[in-house]
């Protein structure tokens, strides 16, 4: 047969070959934002984000008020994460500190308590509770009684371990998780410190992913560890007021 009429047969066995074959997944960008979702497509960070969400607690404080025309109430809430230390301390960001503060304090609070997932785990008055720690917009709450931290470990709820910032070698650029809400349940995020700042003799981390508003409280960590709790949404703006890009500021643990 003559070379040339080889030629068709040639290209249709190419073709096949190539139909066969196994299709290579396309490049990974490098860019900041690849390398985090690739980082967490390991079975070790999906180990670490079980963990995480194991001891993060969404924490309501509610109460009611009569309005002036004393027909109905207003309901008053205010939520956020917190991260179970010691069976029964709650660490958390300082936003419940308003209510606590107001003249609604005089009404009757209640807590409640739902694991990442948004099952209720408990409901108990504000006064079973006890601020034991306050610095740097964070709140550490104590479950007075044993049966509230029983409740709370029965659902499955463990502790954390935490870092202070004083034995914390953090730089620029390290991956962190971070707990964050999309309107459901909590998840956690995974993004870089883009900057370490100092206020008040307390560092503060700056993450390049910001936080879901009604997310603050929840923990950051660092290889496994709860080294801050996120504490503010800081929008960057142009002089004409276009927010350019968003952060996230979460100071350092301080409570030993």
């Amino acid at each position: 047969m003559h070379r040339f009429a080889l030629l068709p047969i040639l290209a249709l066995l190419i073709m096949v070959a190539m139909m066969l074959s196994p299709r290579l997944p396309p490049p990974i960008s490098m860019t900041a934002g690849a390398a985090r979702e690739s980082s967490c497509l390991t079975r070790s960070c999906r180990r670490a984000e079980a963990s995480i969400l194991g001891s993060t607690v969404r924490m309501h404080l509610r109460t009611w008020q009569l309005d002036p025309d004393e027909i109905s109430y207003l309901k008053h809430e205010y939520a956020g994460h917190a991260t179970l230390r010691d069976g029964r301390f709650l660490v958390t960001h300082n936003h419940y500190l308003p209510l606590e503060q107001s003249e609604l304090k005089a009404l009757p609070i209640t807590v409640y308590l739902y694991d990442s997932s948004g099952r209720l785990i408990l409901r108990s008055p504000l006064s079973d509770f006890e601020i034991i720690h306050e610095s740097a917009e964070i709140l550490v709450f104590e479950m007075k009684y044993d049966y509230l931290a029983q409740r709370v470990s029965k659902a499955g709820i463990t502790s954390a371990t935490f870092a202070d910032w004083h034995s914390l070698p953090l730089e620029v650029g390290q991956e962190v998780a971070q707990v964050d809400w999309n309107g459901e349940v909590s998840v956690v995020d995974w993004t870089t410190i883009s900057e370490i700042i100092t206020d008040d003799g307390i560092p503060r981390i700056v993450l390049d992913d910001p936080v879901t508003r009604g997310a603050s409280g929840g923990g950051v960590f660092w290889n496994g560890t709860h080294i801050a709790s996120n504490w503010q949404r800081v929008e960057h703006l142009t002089g004409e007021g276009d927010v350019v890009f968003v952060t996230s500021v979460a100071p350092l643990n301080d409570y030993r």
